[in-house]
């Protein structure tokens, strides 16, 4: 019966993808059916962007604090068709004052052979068998305000494989974390029959006025300059609910510029996570800053804190806004702190970004800490303790009529327990006590699998022309134990071919990749197919 109504979920999903594309199909197709308001935090446009600044085809920004505004955005996008996408994404002259684009429907089809597979992709989560995921929406704007309505559907088959084994007096057994299954919400499987959710996504309503930004979100945001792994937020996971202020834009503040941004949110369990306390709603605080030094041109640094605290039992409250701005160190903090009281965990980092656009290359890096130092003297002897740091590059190259342009990126991650684990607790990256759900949304790392397992890599080869983008890449992410150095279970390498093409106002990708993993349960089993096959839809208004 299982298998019947996850066969029937597929079909209805494919026929109303089908339909959507068939009720278009007869309007005329046009380089306009593309926008820029597809450029979500992590996108496809989004890391093109970011290539063109590199090629010197896009103004220069910083990078360290995403997803953009509407009207930073604007400010971003390259003029003329003088890039390799210039036919297909065209940049508006000059923006009306009220303005509807739609971010066309999006179709993703993701098989895995053997176990669950796939990171930095939002809400979605693959498991193993096939996962349909539909998202599309529009965005709206008037004057200052911007309203974007992207949610997202997905429903993963989840078919069983050879888990790790979990004790089962641990709540959510047997689909826990095989590391650290009572210290943090990462199910290894998502129960043992279909799993699927409707997700807000990358909906926003925002108000941008005199240089300043407020508003509420469900979108994606990404701390840092890191690709692949950013330390403390990245796209790995769904958005978290929120409020926020800040800027909208970078401000002019003489001695160079700042942009920054504070947000209070709800973040929340999956049903396997190891505790239910306060119902499994936590408390998410956040402050972000990123500043651009005067007289450089390509510089970024910046820093970003993060907190969770159990959900409050008398709600929320606009004070809360200050927690990020409370204590850096533990000194002073209440020891006593309970569910009830002020319990709290903190990650907490440190970035900077360096392009230099007439070479066409950019050097980056992250370093991040979990939970408080007790004071500076601990902060200064032990700066490993509970660490992780990310290093990248990326370079480019551009034909000579800009017809073509290639990018070759490399990022290195660790965050492998060190020696002071012989003499002082420590711990992996993402887990805290008393509050055992970790640094999770809905099951899924906020931050990086890289970081949590211990370290990583990706090397990648990006090749953009008009017709669309072939990226060759090969990834690592390790699979760390609580114990000194090691690896824990094993690591996960990967080596895919992903491809984009163009075809009049569809979009049409696929990927397939070989995927080796040392850690799963059977040395027979250790190798599977990575696949999935996409499409963005024209609309016809």
């Amino acid at each position: 019966m299982r298998r019947c109504v996850r066969g029937q979920g597929v079909r209805a999903v494919m026929i109303l993808a089908i339909a959507l594309a068939a009720r278009n199909a007869q309007a005329q197709v046009t380089a306009g059916t593309r926008s820029w308001a597809e450029m979500t935090t992590g996108s496809e446009l989004e890391q093109y962007l970011r290539v063109l600044q590199l090629t010197g085809a896009a103004p220069l920004a910083q990078l360290s604090l995403r997803g953009w505004s509407a009207f930073e955005r604007d400010s971003l996008l390259p003029r003329g068709e003088s890039h390799p996408w210039g036919s297909a994404m065209i940049a508006p002259a000059k923006r009306p004052a009220f303005s509807f684009e739609p971010i066309r429907p999006q179709l993703q089809l993701i098989g895995n052979s053997g176990w669950p597979y796939g990171s930095n992709d939002g809400a979605i989560w693959a498991g193993r068998g096939l996962t349909t995921a539909v998202s599309g929406g529009f965005e709206l704007r008037g004057g200052p305000l911007t309203v974007v309505i992207d949610p997202v559907f997905f429903r993963a088959e989840n078919q069983a494989f050879a888990m790790q084994p979990v004790p089962l007096s641990v709540r959510g057994a047997p689909y826990n974390d095989p590391v650290t299954p009572g210290n943090i919400d990462l199910p290894q499987r998502f129960g043992s029959a279909a799993y699927q959710r409707f997700d807000p996504g990358q909906s926003t309503i925002r108000l941008d006025l005199f240089g300043l930004t407020i508003g509420a979100s469900t979108a994606n945001e990404i701390w840092g300059p890191a690709i692949t792994s950013p330390i403390i937020l990245g796209n790995n996971a769904a958005g978290i609910p929120r409020i926020f202020l800040g800027t909208s834009e970078p401000l002019n503040i003489g001695i160079g510029r700042i942009h920054g941004r504070m947000f209070l949110g709800q973040t929340g369990q999956s049903d396997w996570s190891p505790i239910d306390t306060t119902g499994g709603k936590r408390l998410a605080a956040g402050l972000v800053g990123v500043f651009e030094p005067r007289g450089t041109h390509g510089v970024e640094i910046g820093f970003g804190r993060f907190f969770h605290r159990f959900w409050p039992s008398n709600g929320l409250s606009l004070s809360d806004l200050s927690i990020p701005l409370g204590n850096f160190l533990n000194h002073g903090v209440d020891p006593a702190a309970s569910a009830t009281g002020t319990a709290d965990n903190q990650l907490f980092s440190v970035f900077a970004r360096v392009v230099l656009p007439h070479s066409g290359l950019e050097l980056y890096g992250e370093y991040g800490r979990e939970d408080h130092s007790y004071d500076f003297r601990d902060l200064a002897g032990e700066p490993d303790h509970i660490s992780a740091y990310t290093f990248g590059l990326m370079h480019t190259w551009r034909s000579e009529a800009s017809v073509t342009v290639t990018a070759l990126r490399a990022e290195v991650t660790n965050s492998r327990v060190t020696d002071i684990a012989g003499g002082r607790g420590e711990g992996l990256f993402y887990e805290h006590s008393p509050i055992a759900q970790g640094h999770t949304q809905f099951g899924q790392l906020l931050g990086s699998a890289a970081v949590r397992g211990g370290g990583g890599a990706t090397v990648a080869l990006d090749r953009y022309s008009p017709d669309g983008r072939v990226t060759f890449s090969f990834t690592r992410t390790d699979e760390a134990g609580e114990v000194e150095g090691g690896l824990g279970t094993g690591a996960t390498s990967a080596l895919t071919m992903d491809v984009l093409r163009f075809h009049r106002g569809f979009d049409l990708s696929g990927q397939l990749g070989v995927v080796f993993d040392t850690g799963v349960q059977s040395s027979t089993d250790r190798l599977q197919l990575h696949a999935s096959i996409g499409a963005r839809f024209p609309v016809g208004f």
